[in-house]
C-alpha cells in the first residue's frame, strides 16, 4: 500500500493544474468565478479518480 507521501505525489500533475488556474486568475487572465472553480475542481478530481483509481486521494 503507498504511503500518503506516495499518492501526493502521483497527485503532483492535478495540483500543478489547480495552481496554474489560480495564478491565471490572481494575474487577471481569467475571471474570479466561485462556480468556474469548482467546476474545475469537479473535473480534476474526476479525472485524478480515472487516472489514478486505486491510488487517488479520497476527497
Amino acid at each position: 500500500m503507498l504511503g500518503a507521501a506516495d499518492q501526493g505525489f502521483l497527485a503532483r500533475p492535478f495540483d500543478a493544474l489547480r495552481h496554474r488556474y489560480a495564478r491565471a486568475v490572481t494575474t487577471g487572465l481569467s475571471r474570479r468565478s466561485i462556480v468556474a472553480s469548482g467546476e474545475l475542481e469537479r473535473v480534476l478530481d474526476r479525472l485524478e479518480q480515472i487516472t489514478l483509481w486505486p491510488l487517488a486521494r479520497r476527497r
